[in-house]
Order: structure tokens, then C-alpha cells, then sequence
């Protein structure tokens, strides 16, 4: 039988946002990653180390925080 990896397939919530701090390659957060920062609570797409701010490319906004 042929195993097939999809790769993370649910969310996982890694608390606040740290430089380096995800558990990926190169302390990189892996895709669906969720953190807390700038007051919003963000979901990776891709595997990154970019910081999740309103002109990244690489995280949606999934809650902004009032």
C-alpha cells in the first residue's frame, strides 16, 4: 500500500509569537501554525520564520483582538 504524507493537516496553537520559537526547520513555524501578536491571532499558510504583521505574506489574520 502507498503511504501518502500530507504534511500538518489541523492547527496547532504555539501561544505568543517568538522569533525562532516555531518547531520547524531552523526554528521556523510549520504551515497552520497559530500565534498571538500585535494584539491578533494569526494562522501560518506556508512553513516560515517571517514575523506576522498586516503586510506579511506568509499569515492570515484569523482574530483581531478588541
Amino acid at each position: 500500500m502507498t503511504t501518502i504524507d500530507l504534511g500538518r493537516v489541523f492547527p496547532v496553537s504555539h501561544g505568543d509569537w517568538v522569533s525562532g520559537g516555531g518547531t520547524g526547520t531552523g526554528g521556523a513555524y510549520e504551515r497552520l501554525s497559530i500565534v498571538r501578536h500585535l494584539g491578533k491571532t494569526w494562522i501560518s499558510a506556508i512553513e516560515t520564520t517571517e514575523e506576522p504583521t498586516v503586510y506579511a505574506t506568509d499569515w492570515n489574520i484569523m482574530v483581531e483582538d478588541m
